[in-house]
């Protein structure tokens, strides 16, 4: 069983407590903790009301810390213009807007497919690279694993 942990903010690291700890833990302390967590929950509805009432994605108001690929096609999504939409306006991040219209995903039913409708996009000039280069990572993505 996982024990209690709780973050000591001075020190910058984790602490974990058995059962006998947590309950010698001063209460003020314990509300503390949970309003934090409370309050880091709210930030992140935050961010979703906005990125959906701006049509900003969300990655795009974090100061774009990923660097976000469709997980169908692989296609690097750099500008919100090729992010897909879910039909209520929101974002969705993990594909591109070819692959997912609507809340559905649109795209090629198999990996082998993908590669055919990736191949004259990706601009290489040796296509056995560039299908070979496919062929190892497509079937990495998120929409292949599942």
């Amino acid at each position: 069983m996982d024990k209690p942990c709780v973050f000591d903010f001075a020190a910058h690291q984790r602490l974990e407590f058995g059962d006998d700890l947590l309950s010698d833990f001063p209460d003020f302390l314990l509300d503390l903790f949970d309003h934090a967590a409370d309050a880091a929950d709210q930030a992140v509805d935050e961010v979703v009301a906005h990125s959906k009432e701006f049509s900003v994605s969300i990655n795009a108001l974090l100061g774009q810390p990923d660097e976000l690929y469709c997980q169908a096609c692989g296609m690097p999504l750099k500008k919100d213009d090729d992010i897909a939409h879910e039909p209520d306006g929101s974002f969705n991040e993990k594909y591109c807007r070819w692959c997912w219209v609507d809340g559905k995903y649109v795209g090629a039913a198999t990996v082998e497919e993908m590669i055919e409708v990736c191949l004259p996009h990706m601009g290489w000039p040796d296509q056995d690279a560039a299908r070979a280069f496919l062929q190892k990572q497509l079937p990495q993505l998120e929409h292949w694993r599942t």
